[in-house]
């Protein structure tokens, strides 16, 4: 799913500059739409794009390769996440009842917020 957005957004959202924005979508053939007056690019390929820079992995050559990386992430959280918590938290009766009810673990995406402890 693509989020369209101008230069100026994404440089804010990314804390970037608007000249690295235009660098990455050039170098990288970013998703972009647009006429003369507005050009609007795909957040989420910008934003992962500079994920694997910040992380120091190489950037996926093809917008459809940082879909199929994003994808594979959001996979791994999925089934991975039960696993990360401590045997306590994640074999408690209240973490099943509320991820099974919500799919995810509470607002912030922290474990710790969704549960209370007596």
């Amino acid at each position: 799913m693509s989020e369209p957005v101008n230069v100026d957004v994404a440089a804010a959202r990314l804390r970037r500059s608007k000249g690295t924005i235009y660098s990455w979508a050039s170098r990288y053939r970013v998703r972009k739409w647009g006429d003369r007056d507005a050009t609007l690019y795909d957040y989420r390929d910008l934003a992962t794009i500079e994920a694997c820079i910040h992380r120091g992995d190489p950037v996926p050559a093809t917008p459809a390769e940082r879909d199929a990386l994003r994808a594979s992430y959001s996979a791994s959280a999925r089934t991975s996440h039960a696993s990360r918590l401590p045997v306590s938290v994640a074999g408690s009766r209240r973490y099943r009842q509320h991820f099974s009810a919500t799919g995810t673990c509470g607002s912030s995406g922290s474990w710790l917020t969704a549960i209370r402890f007596r």
